[in-house]
């Protein structure tokens, strides 16, 4: 029995970002259709879960029973499908982007009616490729929640307290608005740790400190630790300022800020990309949204009661694009190859090809050209590693990208 409900059938691959910024974008009483190979019914459910969490009609996950190659069965798979929700092809929208240029085919071989449509991420629009071809631009853009959940992962952002995962609603909204104000106030602060780490001399007593902090700079951070940290103890920074991998001694985890203790071993430097990152964005128009101390956890681990929670820095996205930016400042290069791997791991399973990592290396002057290039990069990972290519990365995160 036919009806007037309008549908889209997506073509599912092993790219989720294009279907689903499809589906964004279409009318609000558009019903959808995955249709999926045993390959991507993984990715197939994964979009459903993310287009029902955000209200949005996914009806069905239907796979299809044809080689990739077969466009006879291909049509027939996707006649069955039509018949069975009983679709008007008037009435049908079909995502042709992930799917294989024979799916394509296919899908010409069924109505002139149908409204055949593709995801160009270069213009920023969905096309319509039917008779009356043309372009509309894209208005409703990824949030970076989404990005995570239509990769399998659920989020959630800790600043604060690591308390946050027990609020929702305005109570998180409230915390978020705390955690991001906290940083812009130590704006002046975040500054001259940055600049110090760059220009004061490697401290020669202890190899675990990276360098000596000016007295007037020292007086200022300390006048405002005491005002932020009541409980930190006496004689924590008589002369020097630890800015390494490790922290300084067991008198750190006697402060009950958690944020102050996470701030003096690297913390500092997360919030200064984050602060002028999204002070960068603001300007340009050009960052969607931005978050720092992100942890994503695979759903699947959350339901079987296996946490692996990985934590990432600072997040930030245009639109259609994810970047993950780790921030390290650790002079063992070992590690910050570790650091890299990993980085490039999460940012290849969060986005595929539409998601970048970017390692922001604050080097001291003990780290040599050679120790720096067994930090490798790939498509997927750039690297920042001096002050000159972290501000310059800062001042334009996309442009910057586009000359690496």
């Amino acid at each position: 029995m036919k009806n007037n409900e309008k549908f889209c059938m997506h073509l599912v691959g092993e790219q989720p970002i294009p279907v689903y910024l499809v589906a964004k974008n279409l009318p609000a009483d558009v019903s959808h259709i995955l249709l999926c190979t045993q390959k991507t019914k993984r990715v197939a459910n994964n979009i459903r879960h993310t287009l029902n969490k955000n209200g949005f009609s996914a009806k069905k996950i239907e796979e299809l029973n044809a080689g990739e190659l077969d466009i006879p069965a291909l049509v027939d798979n996707y006649k069955a499908v039509i018949k069975k929700y009983g679709i008007e092809y008037k009435n049908l929208y079909f995502n042709v982007t992930s799917g294989t240029k024979p799916m394509f085919a296919a899908v010409y071989q069924l109505s002139p009616d149908i409204t055949p449509l593709y995801l160009d991420t270069n213009s920023r629009s969905v096309m319509t490729m039917a008779n009356d071809y043309k372009k509309e631009q894209i208005s409703n853009f990824l949030r970076i929640e989404e990005f995570f959940n239509i990769a399998g992962y659920d989020s959630k952002y800790f600043y604060v307290t690591d308390n946050s995962e027990n609020l929702s609603g305005q109570d998180l909204v409230s915390l978020k608005e705390q955690s991001y104000k906290m940083i812009e106030d130590r704006e002046s602060l975040l500054h001259k740790i940055y600049n110090s780490f760059f220009v004061n001399k490697i401290s020669e007593k202890d190899s675990n400190f990276i360098f000596d902090v000016k007295k007037n700079d020292r007086k200022t951070i300390l006048a405002f630790l005491r005002k932020k940290v009541p409980d930190l103890p006496e004689n924590f920074f008589p002369t020097e300022f630890n800015l390494g991998d490790r922290i300084i001694n067991e008198r750190l985890k006697k402060i009950s800020d958690i944020r102050m203790q996470a701030f003096f071993p690297g913390g500092w430097f997360e919030e200064y990309a984050y602060n002028n990152l999204k002070k960068s964005g603001e300007k340009s128009g050009s960052i969607k949204e931005i978050q720092i101390s992100c942890k994503i956890e695979k759903r699947e681990n959350i339901e079987s009661g296996v946490h692996d929670k990985q934590e990432l820095d600072v997040v930030y996205t245009d639109g259609i694009n994810l970047f993950i930016v780790e921030c390290k400042c650790i002079k063992e290069s070992a590690k910050q190859g570790n650091f890299a791997q990993k980085l490039e791991s999460i940012a290849s399973k969060v986005g595929g090809a539409f998601s970048k990592g970017i390692f922001l290396y604050a080097k001291d002057n003990t780290v040599s050209e050679a120790e720096e290039a067994k930090i490798r990069v790939s498509k997927n990972l750039y690297l920042f590693r001096n002050k000159k290519e972290i501000d310059d990365f800062i001042a334009s995160p996309f442009e910057s990208l586009k000359r690496k």
